[in-house]
């Protein structure tokens, strides 16, 4: 029986089962559900605050931010590729996954005077995805509408939203993508809508395709979870991941066919570097290992090397007629790591890097902890997003003070240069309510789900299992494969850690209150809505057995 406690109630809370209640079918748009429910009005303030909010930030100078393209980066192609040979460039990446290329090479046929406004405007619609997204999900997981309202309307002004939403990278499509998927997951195990399923995968591999953090792998693993959580459904769960899947599946047998990899990213060689070789060297321990013919040559020279460092000592320069896989240097005349050379020479640093952690595994977690640091400390202060934190430094001070917990602000482009050079973020440099937050979410969750197994349905436990997979998914392959940019790669699973942390906290309160405290203002306010899971034909609902 679904309500709230009578006083004669044994606070024993169940979950439901895997049976789904879904309401009855009506005439009526989700549109006009929207309008007509109480959260319509809740969202218009959150449309409203970020309109405002946004020609606040203007005003202070906060602009869109192009160079990634314009001036190059490691992960774009250069601009004369994407603009006059988009498709074919495209097609021979191996560096990176298409998403982020192929817009770019599309924004760059707009004309010049409508490149910025056009990134500026559909990265703001990006961004009220984002808030909206993770307001609706809190909602579905019977937050109350005033918790669900007061954590959107911090994220949308958090300073870390702001930087990364004027910045031309892949970061913020992530966080908004992750988002919305997890939306789409809750309401896809409540209903079994096919929509919902379609849109969940659907957001699932577009991370896939747009960010090489999320690998294959972590596909799979999210379509054999939903398998098993809908195992009386499986032939729709394969219906409604086959067009998506089948996406991914193609870039990534189309990689293994021309060039030999097996992910969406051919760099995995390179990054582990930058955590056992790199160090090594600067240490003057590698030339002892390659003395001693512990290691090979080619380690002295290192990763993110021209393309003449490697070619032709080590390797033979091979010729394809593909200039995004022959030019040796972007427009910025920094080397084009697509060239067909990264991909043998992030191989052999591969089987190397391996070699080293099997012969030295105490210094190769001695630098995976430095990152597991850098990952504490707040995403803004990340050196690529520098420029526009000049003009906000005394709001993102404040914020990371009081909001972060952040005891000594850093200056944005130190953590991640000091991290490059062995250094880890000093204790009084860590954000202390992301510490918190990502405890509750990584060691409370799987406690929460443990304690309360013999009154967890299937639906409530597929729901934490992807959220707590995808966060220690993340955070280990970010912790394992990079040392300087991990605050950055945080960033990228967006209010996922948060949304998981307060609704298991909320979830394991509430079986604790009596009658009257579940009655009480600051509950309604800040605490749980019955209603809300009520209202919505979505998210994993808590009944109490009388």
């Amino acid at each position: 029986m679904t309500g709230v406690a009578s006083p004669s109630v044994d606070h024993s809370v169940t979950y439901e089962s895997a049976e789904i209640r879904t309401r009855s079918t009506q005439s009526d748009t989700h549109l006009h559900r929207l309008i007509g429910s109480r959260h319509f009005l809740p969202i218009v303030i959150i449309v409203v605050c970020f309109a405002v909010s946004r020609v606040g930030y203007w005003l202070a100078g906060v602009r869109f931010d192009l160079s990634p393209m314009t001036s190059g980066s490691e992960q774009i192609l250069a601009v004369r590729l994407l603009k006059h040979d988009l498709f074919t460039s495209v097609w021979n990446l191996h560096s990176q996954p298409p998403l982020l290329n192929l817009y770019c090479g599309l924004l760059l046929h707009l004309p010049s005077g409508l490149q910025q406004p056009g990134a500026w405007v559909s990265f703001m619609a990006i961004g009220l995805v984002l808030v909206i997204a993770t307001y609706l999900l809190l909602i579905e997981l019977r937050s109350s509408t005033a918790l669900a309202l007061v954590v959107a309307l911090v994220l949308m002004v958090s300073p870390s939203t702001i930087l990364y939403e004027n910045w031309l990278f892949y970061a913020y499509p992530s966080a908004a993508a992750l988002a919305l998927g997890s939306l789409f997951c809750v309401r896809y195990l409540r209903t079994q809508k096919w929509a919902y399923g379609f849109g969940f995968f659907s957001c699932i591999c577009l991370l896939a395709l747009l960010d090489s953090l999320y690998q294959p792998i972590w596909v799979v693993a999210v379509l054999l979870l939903m398998a098993f959580v809908v195992r009386d459904r499986v032939r729709q769960v394969v219906a409604v991941a086959a067009i998506p899947v089948l996406l991914v599946t193609g870039w990534v047998v189309k990689d293994a066919y021309m060039f030999g990899t097996y992910s969406t990213s051919s760099w995995a060689g390179m990054n582990l570097a930058n955590l056992t070789l790199v160090p090594a060297a600067r240490s003057g321990q590698l030339r002892q290992l390659v003395r001693e013919k512990k290691l090979p040559p080619l380690v002295l020279v290192g990763p993110w090397k021209p393309v003449s460092a490697y070619t032709p000592k080590f390797l033979t320069d091979h010729h394809t007629g593909v200039a995004a896989l022959d030019e040796r240097a972007d427009t910025s005349h920094a080397a084009n790591f697509n060239n067909i050379v990264y991909v043998r020479v992030s191989s052999l640093l591969l089987g190397d890097d391996l070699r080293y952690i099997e012969l030295e595994p105490g210094s190769y977690f001695h630098e995976a902890s430095i990152g597991a640091a850098v990952w504490l400390t707040p995403s803004d202060q990340y050196p690529f997003v520098y420029q526009n934190w000049l003009k906000i430094q005394p709001w993102v001070d404040g914020f990371d003070k009081v909001i972060g917990w952040q005891p000594t602000e850093a200056p944005s482009a130190t953590t991640a240069f000091h991290a490059l050079f062995g250094r880890a973020p000093p204790a009084s440099q860590i954000s202390y309510s992301t510490v918190l937050v990502y405890a509750v979410a990584l060691i409370g969750a799987p406690l929460f789900v443990w304690i309360r197994r013999r009154h967890l349905g299937r639906n409530v436990v597929g729901v934490i299992s992807f959220l707590w997979g995808t966060v220690a998914y993340v955070y280990a392959t970010a912790t394992l494969l990079d040392v300087a940019e991990n605050n950055r790669l945080r960033f990228e699973l967006g209010t996922i850690p948060l949304v998981l942390a307060i609704v298991v906290v909320l979830w394991s309160i509430e079986p604790l209150l009596t009658e009257r405290q579940l009655r009480s203002r600051w509950w309604r306010w800040f605490g749980l809505s019955e209603s809300n899971a009520q209202e919505h034909d979505t998210g994993p609902s808590i009944v109490t057995n009388s």
